[in-house]
């Protein structure tokens, strides 16, 4: 099913042209979490050079996954543009 057409004044940073998939200095190697979380669902990332570990902020010490950069590039980009459900979100 497609999703509808994003208004432009609700389009995200990746319509925009504006995506930045690396994080600044401060922040690498430094688990982050998502600042939509809340409750249950959450989730914690850190980038490591080039790639990109994304683990449940419930259980540190449990498995990650790990992507590289054109990888988590391409999922930051369909969360702004609403992919998973979330059109307000705004990379």
């Amino acid at each position: 099913m497609a999703l509808p057409p994003v208004p432009p004044a609700k389009r995200g940073a990746a319509e925009r042209g504006l995506i930045v998939c690396r994080c600044s200095t401060e922040c690498a190697n430094t688990w982050t979490k998502s600042s939509s979380s809340g409750g249950s669902g959450c989730v914690e990332v850190r980038q490591r050079g080039n790639w990109y570990d994304v683990r449940d902020s419930k259980n540190p010490s449990g498995p990650t996954l790990t992507f590289n950069q054109v990888e988590w590039c391409a999922f930051i980009a369909g969360v702004a543009r609403g992919e998973f459900g979330h059109a307000d979100v705004d990379a």
